[in-house]
């Protein structure tokens, strides 16, 4: 007598539970990552952002302009780096920002602003003015020229009331001799300041980059006035100089 095929068994209907479990962790998972994130915490940050890169690094996604990321061989990508920096996360930059513009619009008419000013952000470790060389300088050249005395003055009487020390960085378009020449122009900087508004030696520093710093590619007009300045970079934050 043939025996009777054992009953099937039942299936389970609840095998959905693991999955859906599996999905609410790293959901879970993913939230906690955004919370830790958004926190406006800039050493947190920079080391977050460091280890994201080196792991794109390695499996290579890595996406900086840079060649290595603490001696680890990046890749071409067009992933972007997922985190960028809050530059405007300093709080004593975000009050040393309002008090300059207020300064400038009190004491610069607003065609004088547009005349000198380019941009004005915070940074990191402080706050960048960054001033077109032509309003300095003539053409090419480390000589001040005619209308630069009016507008040094100013700033110089700013500096001395801030009190915080100071970055002169100096940029040039591309021309043969930038990088002697923005030296040239961020020496003669310091020695306008130090002359005649006794700035304090130890809290000034010229820093020349040449044309090897552009915010725009170089090409048109445009570019090269932009690109061709003065970044007075005011440091709220010690970085060690």
């Amino acid at each position: 007598m043939r025996r009777k095929k054992r009953r099937q068994e039942e299936e389970n209907h609840e095998r959905w539970l693991v999955s859906y479990a599996d999905y609410i962790t790293l959901l879970f998972a993913f939230f906690v990552v955004l919370y830790a994130t958004s926190e406006q915490n800039t050493e947190k940050g920079k080391r977050f952002e460091e280890s994201v890169k080196k792991y794109l690094v390695k499996v290579g996604l890595g996406a900086t302009d840079k060649k290595t990321i603490d001696g680890e061989e990046t890749k071409d990508s067009p992933i972007q780096t997922p985190i960028n920096k809050n530059n405007k996360s300093n709080p004593q930059a975000l009050k040393l920002k309002n008090r300059v513009e207020y300064y400038l619009e009190e004491n610069f008419s607003e065609r004088q602003i547009n005349e000198i000013i380019q941009d004005i952000a915070n940074e990191d470790v402080g706050l960048r003015i960054t001033i077109k060389s032509n309003s300095l300088f003539d053409k090419n050249s480390a000589h001040l020229n005619k209308w630069s005395q009016t507008y040094l003055n100013k700033l110089g009487k700013l500096f001395e009331r801030i009190q915080y020390r100071i970055f002169i960085e100096s940029h040039t378009e591309d021309v043969d001799n930038s990088w002697e020449l923005s030296a040239k122009r961020g020496t003669s900087l310091i020695n306008y300041f130090m002359n005649e508004h006794d700035l304090d030696p130890s809290k000034v520093a010229a820093i020349s980059y040449g044309s090897s710093r552009p915010i725009k590619p170089k090409g048109d007009k445009v570019a090269t006035a932009i690109n061709d300045r003065v970044d007075f970079l005011i440091l709220t934050e010690d970085v060690g100089f």
